[in-house]
């Protein structure tokens, strides 16, 4: 079931009202705002819509809390840079993607 809580957060965050993110996904305000008040669930092809529009996963959206899933620590990261990124002096920024490079190589 999506959390209507973690939903609401995404929407503020990223400046977007029901009507706004209806737009984004291609679904009417009725059903958005069914999905905003807890009155429906949307379909999986809608719950990864809503997600990419929000910057998160869909399993961030239906509540899930594993921190070790990949994709739950991308959201959460990308959520942080979200709020707080503007915030960056240039040097900040650089090693950022420092890091990120690093992180990259050490992969392979």
């Amino acid at each position: 079931m999506l959390n209507t809580r973690r939903l609401k957060e995404e929407m503020d965050r990223s400046n977007l009202n029901q009507t706004q993110l209806a737009d984004k996904i291609g679904v009417t305000i009725v059903s958005m705002s069914r999905y905003v008040n807890g009155g429906r669930t949307p379909r999986a092809v809608i719950l990864h819509k809503m997600a990419l529009a929000l910057g998160v996963t869909p399993e961030y959206l239906l509540g899930q809390d594993d921190p070790d899933h990949p994709d739950i620590s991308f959201a959460k990261v990308r959520i942080s840079i979200r709020e707080a990124g503007y915030r960056w002096s240039v040097t900040q920024i650089r090693e950022l993607i420092n890091l990120l490079i690093t992180a990259l190589l050490e992969r392979r």
